[in-house]
Protein backbone atom coordinates (compact mmCIF):
# COMPACT_ATOMS: atom_id res chain seq x y z
CA UNK A 1 0.00 0.00 0.00
CA UNK A 2 1.34 3.45 -0.90
CA UNK A 3 1.97 6.16 1.65
CA UNK A 4 1.62 9.24 -0.49
CA UNK A 5 3.46 12.42 0.35
CA UNK A 6 5.79 10.71 2.80
CA UNK A 7 9.22 10.31 1.24
CA UNK A 8 10.77 9.08 4.50
CA UNK A 9 8.48 6.05 4.42
CA UNK A 10 9.66 5.15 0.93
CA UNK A 11 11.55 1.98 0.14
CA UNK A 12 15.22 2.32 1.03
CA UNK A 13 18.25 0.26 -0.03
CA UNK A 14 18.28 -2.85 2.11
CA UNK A 15 14.55 -2.77 2.80
CA UNK A 16 12.75 -5.91 1.47
CA UNK A 17 11.75 -5.41 -2.13
CA UNK A 18 8.34 -6.95 -1.35
CA UNK A 19 7.45 -3.62 0.25
CA UNK A 20 7.30 -1.90 -3.14
CA UNK A 21 4.28 0.36 -3.26
CA UNK A 22 1.33 0.26 -5.63
CA UNK A 23 2.20 2.13 -8.77
CA UNK A 24 0.16 4.16 -11.13
CA UNK A 25 0.56 3.25 -14.75
CA UNK A 26 -1.27 -0.06 -14.94
CA UNK A 27 -2.45 0.07 -18.54
CA UNK A 28 -0.39 -2.95 -19.58
CA UNK A 29 -1.74 -5.12 -16.79
CA UNK A 30 -5.28 -4.02 -17.58
CA UNK A 31 -4.70 -4.76 -21.26
CA UNK A 32 -3.48 -8.26 -20.49
CA UNK A 33 -6.43 -8.97 -18.19
CA UNK A 34 -8.79 -7.72 -20.90
CA UNK A 35 -7.05 -9.87 -23.51
CA UNK A 36 -7.37 -12.93 -21.28
CA UNK A 37 -11.10 -12.35 -20.87
CA UNK A 38 -11.66 -11.73 -24.59
CA UNK A 39 -9.93 -14.98 -25.53
CA UNK A 40 -11.50 -17.33 -23.03
CA UNK A 41 -8.99 -16.99 -20.21
CA UNK A 42 -5.88 -19.03 -19.47
CA UNK A 43 -4.61 -21.40 -20.73
CA UNK A 44 -6.42 -20.88 -24.04
CA UNK A 45 -5.35 -17.24 -24.27
CA UNK A 46 -1.73 -17.81 -23.26
CA UNK A 47 -0.53 -18.10 -26.85
CA UNK A 48 -2.33 -14.89 -27.83
CA UNK A 49 -1.95 -12.54 -24.86
CA UNK A 50 1.33 -11.14 -23.67
CA UNK A 51 2.17 -12.96 -20.44
CA UNK A 52 3.61 -10.83 -17.65
CA UNK A 53 5.33 -11.85 -14.45
CA UNK A 54 8.16 -10.65 -12.23
CA UNK A 55 10.74 -12.30 -14.49
CA UNK A 56 9.50 -10.18 -17.41
CA UNK A 57 10.71 -6.55 -17.17
CA UNK A 58 7.88 -4.01 -17.59
CA UNK A 59 7.35 -2.56 -21.05
CA UNK A 60 6.37 0.67 -19.30
CA UNK A 61 9.51 2.42 -17.97
CA UNK A 62 7.37 4.10 -15.28
CA UNK A 63 6.92 0.67 -13.68
CA UNK A 64 10.66 -0.03 -13.48
CA UNK A 65 11.91 -0.02 -9.88
CA UNK A 66 15.06 2.08 -9.97
CA UNK A 67 16.89 4.57 -7.77
CA UNK A 68 18.61 6.10 -10.79
CA UNK A 69 16.90 8.06 -13.57
CA UNK A 70 15.18 5.83 -16.13
CA UNK A 71 14.60 6.31 -19.84
CA UNK A 72 12.06 5.09 -22.33
CA UNK A 73 8.56 5.84 -23.58
CA UNK A 74 5.24 5.05 -21.96
CA UNK A 75 3.53 2.64 -24.39
CA UNK A 76 0.03 3.89 -23.56
CA UNK A 77 0.70 7.60 -24.13
CA UNK A 78 3.76 7.61 -26.39
CA UNK A 79 5.34 10.19 -24.05
CA UNK A 80 8.99 9.77 -23.11
CA UNK A 81 10.31 9.98 -19.56
CA UNK A 82 11.98 13.33 -18.82
CA UNK A 83 15.42 13.80 -17.19
CA UNK A 84 15.96 15.37 -13.75
CA UNK A 85 16.83 18.68 -15.42
CA UNK A 86 13.40 18.96 -17.06
CA UNK A 87 10.78 21.56 -16.25
CA UNK A 88 7.70 21.06 -14.11
CA UNK A 89 5.44 18.25 -15.38
CA UNK A 90 7.61 17.70 -18.45
CA UNK A 91 6.19 14.20 -18.20
CA UNK A 92 2.48 14.52 -17.31
CA UNK A 93 2.48 11.21 -15.42
CA UNK A 94 5.45 11.42 -13.04
CA UNK A 95 6.70 14.97 -13.58
CA UNK A 96 10.21 13.87 -14.47
CA UNK A 97 13.00 11.67 -13.10
CA UNK A 98 15.00 13.00 -10.16
CA UNK A 99 18.35 12.57 -8.41
CA UNK A 100 17.53 10.25 -5.50
CA UNK A 101 21.20 9.83 -4.50
CA UNK A 102 20.28 6.15 -3.91
CA UNK A 103 17.98 7.13 -1.06
CA UNK A 104 14.62 6.57 -2.75
CA UNK A 105 12.94 5.15 -5.85
CA UNK A 106 11.82 6.94 -9.00
CA UNK A 107 8.09 7.62 -9.09
CA UNK A 108 5.51 5.78 -11.14
CA UNK A 109 3.22 8.82 -10.98
CA UNK A 110 2.58 12.02 -9.08
CA UNK A 111 -0.57 14.05 -8.52
CA UNK A 112 -1.42 17.54 -7.27
CA UNK A 113 -2.13 17.84 -3.59
CA UNK A 114 -5.45 19.40 -2.65
CA UNK A 115 -3.55 21.43 -0.03
CA UNK A 116 0.15 22.18 -0.40
CA UNK A 117 2.53 21.30 2.48
CA UNK A 118 5.07 23.83 3.71
CA UNK A 119 7.95 21.61 4.78
CA UNK A 120 9.63 24.47 6.59
CA UNK A 121 6.74 24.60 9.06
CA UNK A 122 7.98 21.75 11.24
CA UNK A 123 6.33 18.84 9.42
CA UNK A 124 9.68 17.03 9.41
CA UNK A 125 9.70 13.49 8.05
CA UNK A 126 6.10 13.80 6.84
CA UNK A 127 7.24 16.12 4.06
CA UNK A 128 9.27 15.34 0.94
CA UNK A 129 10.68 18.82 0.39
CA UNK A 130 12.33 19.57 3.73
CA UNK A 131 15.81 19.10 2.24
CA UNK A 132 15.41 21.86 -0.38
CA UNK A 133 17.95 24.62 0.27
CA UNK A 134 21.46 25.75 -0.53
CA UNK A 135 23.25 23.27 -2.79
CA UNK A 136 20.02 21.37 -3.51
CA UNK A 137 20.30 19.24 -6.66
CA UNK A 138 17.83 16.39 -6.16
CA UNK A 139 15.28 18.07 -8.46
CA UNK A 140 12.37 16.26 -6.85
CA UNK A 141 9.28 17.00 -8.98
CA UNK A 142 7.12 17.01 -5.84
CA UNK A 143 8.81 20.26 -4.81
CA UNK A 144 8.84 22.01 -8.18
CA UNK A 145 6.95 25.13 -9.16
CA UNK A 146 7.79 26.14 -12.69
CA UNK A 147 11.57 26.29 -12.98
CA UNK A 148 12.25 26.53 -9.26
CA UNK A 149 12.25 24.19 -6.25
CA UNK A 150 11.17 25.11 -2.74
CA UNK A 151 10.26 23.59 0.62
CA UNK A 152 6.60 23.69 -0.41
CA UNK A 153 5.43 20.21 -1.43
CA UNK A 154 2.87 20.52 -4.21
CA UNK A 155 2.51 16.91 -5.31
CA UNK A 156 2.12 13.44 -3.81
CA UNK A 157 3.58 10.33 -5.38
CA UNK A 158 3.36 6.58 -5.83
CA UNK A 159 5.95 3.91 -6.59
CA UNK A 160 5.93 0.95 -9.02
CA UNK A 161 3.89 -1.95 -7.62
CA UNK A 162 4.97 -4.96 -9.65
CA UNK A 163 4.22 -7.62 -7.04
CA UNK A 164 0.76 -6.28 -6.39
CA UNK A 165 0.11 -6.35 -10.14
CA UNK A 166 1.28 -9.94 -10.42
CA UNK A 167 -1.10 -10.99 -7.63
CA UNK A 168 -4.01 -9.18 -9.29
CA UNK A 169 -3.18 -10.70 -12.66
CA UNK A 170 -3.22 -14.20 -11.17
CA UNK A 171 -6.60 -13.49 -9.58
CA UNK A 172 -7.97 -13.01 -13.08
CA UNK A 173 -11.59 -11.90 -13.50
CA UNK A 174 -11.90 -11.24 -9.77
CA UNK A 175 -9.23 -8.54 -9.92
CA UNK A 176 -9.88 -4.81 -10.09
CA UNK A 177 -6.85 -2.79 -11.20
CA UNK A 178 -6.80 0.98 -10.82
CA UNK A 179 -4.32 3.80 -10.43
CA UNK A 180 -3.50 5.14 -6.99
CA UNK A 181 -2.88 8.57 -8.55
CA UNK A 182 -6.25 10.26 -9.15
CA UNK A 183 -6.82 11.81 -12.55
CA UNK A 184 -8.72 14.77 -11.10
CA UNK A 185 -8.86 16.44 -7.69
CA UNK A 186 -10.85 19.49 -8.74
CA UNK A 187 -14.42 18.68 -9.77
CA UNK A 188 -15.92 16.47 -7.06
CA UNK A 189 -18.85 15.60 -9.33
CA UNK A 190 -16.58 14.17 -12.04
CA UNK A 191 -16.34 10.42 -12.54
CA UNK A 192 -12.56 10.95 -12.73
CA UNK A 193 -12.42 12.70 -9.35
CA UNK A 194 -10.30 11.01 -6.69
CA UNK A 195 -11.00 7.29 -6.63
CA UNK A 196 -14.53 7.47 -8.06
CA UNK A 197 -13.57 5.36 -11.07
CA UNK A 198 -11.98 2.66 -8.91
CA UNK A 199 -14.97 2.52 -6.57
CA UNK A 200 -17.34 2.36 -9.55
CA UNK A 201 -15.41 -0.66 -10.81
CA UNK A 202 -15.71 -2.31 -7.40
CA UNK A 203 -19.49 -1.71 -7.38
CA UNK A 204 -19.84 -3.15 -10.89
CA UNK A 205 -17.88 -6.21 -9.81
CA UNK A 206 -19.84 -6.99 -6.66
CA UNK A 207 -23.31 -5.84 -7.78
CA UNK A 208 -24.25 -9.16 -9.46
CA UNK A 209 -23.37 -11.02 -6.25
CA UNK A 210 -25.34 -8.68 -4.03
CA UNK A 211 -28.56 -9.01 -6.06
CA UNK A 212 -28.56 -12.80 -5.90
Amino acid sequence: MARLGDGRDAERPGRPRAEARVGAQLELARAELHCQREHGGAPAADAICDRWDLADPPDDPLLVESAGPRSGTNPATGIALAPPSAGSLANPINGHEWNTHDGDLQYACIFKLAAEHDCSAGTGSACDCDDVGAGYNANNPLCQDGATYSKVQRFAKAYPGLRQLEVLKDIGDQAIVASICPKSIGDTTSSAYGYNAAMAAVVRQIAPVLVK
